[in-house]
């Protein structure tokens, strides 16, 4: 029987992605706050792990059992508003070599780690002619840190190593203030948009994507490699933003330019197809069917908030 540890198991991810696993009938560890609520209490196969990253140098003495498949490391702190802040960001790599060396000591096979889009953030306007990072956060700084120092440690310690990145993931039972969740609930409203250039690429990808890739990654990923989990074709901003319109709301009116978006992903440094030629990684879900199955669940939400 398979066993995985998992990180930031109590996000949106994380929690999908235990979810599926135990679907699987693998055994999960999952690894959350201590001030997270334990969930799957009724799954036999769940065992929630409560661990403050200054204590991940205990998880060897809180785990009892030893000989995981795999350590997905995706917790991290500090997104959002500390995303330029560097003592933060400092911290989050060095818990994250924490995690891997507990690993190490756990007896996992191999260590995924979640990398992220903004190791390739670029300025939108920039002149630069040589495809420089001209631009790019603390946080994505950080996590390309953090990652090249994993696959040294789990070079150095004989385990295997990938990393996974995404960008825009959404879908059913993400209750954050994401870009597709913000669209979407103004697209349901009937309201328009006032939104950014959109020659850029950029891409969507639904939650059972994502997990469905994290898997692909974790039973066939080639050691060392960094694989983007998403479709395998981009498509403009433009684009994608104006299916969503005409699929939810027709006569909204959208005003692309509104904003300057000075950062956007430079995706001319990123293998997109790269997963699904290593494995068996297919991309089940349209544009299409996401963002109605989104639709429908923010609508449920919102009467829900006005019957209360």
């Amino acid at each position: 029987m398979k066993k995985i540890v998992i990180s930031g198991c109590s996000g949106f991810i994380g929690r999908n992605l235990a979810k599926k696993y135990l679907d699987l009938g693998c055994v999960v560890f999952g690894i959350g706050m201590e001030t997270d609520t334990p969930f799957f209490e009724s799954e036999p196969n769940f065992h929630f792990v409560k661990a403050n990253f200054e204590n991940y140098f205990q998880l060897p003495s809180l785990i009892k059992e030893r000989g995981f498949d795999c350590f997905i490391h995706l917790a991290w702190a500090g997104y959002g508003k500390q995303t330029n802040d560097y003592e933060v960001q400092i911290k989050n790599i060095h818990y994250t070599c924490v995690a891997i060396s507990s690993a190490i000591e756990l007896g996992c096979k191999k260590f995924v780690f979640a990398d992220s889009s903004h190791e390739y953030q670029m300025n939108y306007y920039s002149n630069n002619k040589d495809n420089d990072f001209d631009f790019c956060s603390i946080y994505g700084t950080a996590k390309l840190a953090a990652s090249r120092f994993c696959r040294v440690i789990a070079h150095n310690n004989g385990i295997l190593f990938n990393g996974v990145l995404f960008t825009n993931v959404y879908g059913v039972g993400d209750y954050s203030q994401r870009s597709a969740n913000t669209f979407v609930r103004k697209l349901n409203n009937g309201e328009d948009l006032s939104l950014v250039d959109g020659d850029f690429l950029y891409d969507w990808t639904y939650i059972d994507d994502v997990v469905q890739g994290i898997i692909c990654v974790e039973e066939q990923g080639v050691d060392k490699k960094v694989y983007y989990v998403g479709n395998n074709e981009l498509r403009s901003f433009k684009s994608i933003i104006t299916e969503c319109r005409d699929v939810l709301s027709p006569s909204s009116k959208l005003f692309f330019g509104a904003y300057k978006d000075t950062a956007i992903i430079d995706y001319s440094h990123i293998n997109v197809g790269e997963l699904s030629k290593d494995t068996d990684y297919v991309p089940k879900w349209t544009l299409e069917k996401g963002v109605l199955e989104l639709s429908r669940w923010l609508k449920s939400i919102a009467e829900g908030i006005k019957g209360e």
